[in-house]
């Protein structure tokens, strides 16, 4: 007697090695994307709390300035701070500048002041922060 036995496929469970391959393949991707993504936010991080110390310091100084009595606001140009800048030891290459100037509009009793704080970023890119505000004489006639 002959037997006609049927040749059937058995599936085999499990993966091949080009599945694996592409599943391994797809993983690095998305791990690598995540990792890059990481680095850029931590950069930035570091920018925007260097930027929040200089926004600190340049209002502080203003404050500052603001406090003094009008006659010692004395004009002057791209001048040191008159305080020291407190917090912005992470500064690299910290360099601060004051500028009064008396106001365009002579009748006025008005300095206007300048404070601008520059440092080195990450990579070595230059950033430079400033505020302009004017400030009265308090004690003039009005």
């Amino acid at each position: 007697m002959i037997s006609l036995r049927r040749h059937t496929r058995q599936t085999t469970a499990g993966f091949s090695l080009l599945e694996l391959t592409a599943a391994l393949f797809i993983l690095a991707v998305g791990l690598f994307g995540t990792l890059q993504m990481y680095n850029v936010l931590a950069g930035k991080l570091l920018h925007v709390q260097e930027s929040g110390i200089a926004a600190r310091a340049l209002n502080a100084e203003i404050e500052t300035l603001r406090a003094l009595p009008f006659s010692q606001l004395t004009d002057r140009e791209n001048a040191p701070f008159v305080s020291q800048p407190f917090g912005t030891d992470n500064l690299v290459n910290l360099t601060t500048r004051l500028t009064i100037q008396p106001h365009p509009d002579s009748r006025l009793k008005l300095k206007q002041v300048t404070a601008t704080i520059l440092w080195t970023g990450e990579h070595g890119r230059k950033i430079e922060k400033s505020i302009t505000t004017l400030v009265a004489d308090k004690e003039a006639p009005r």
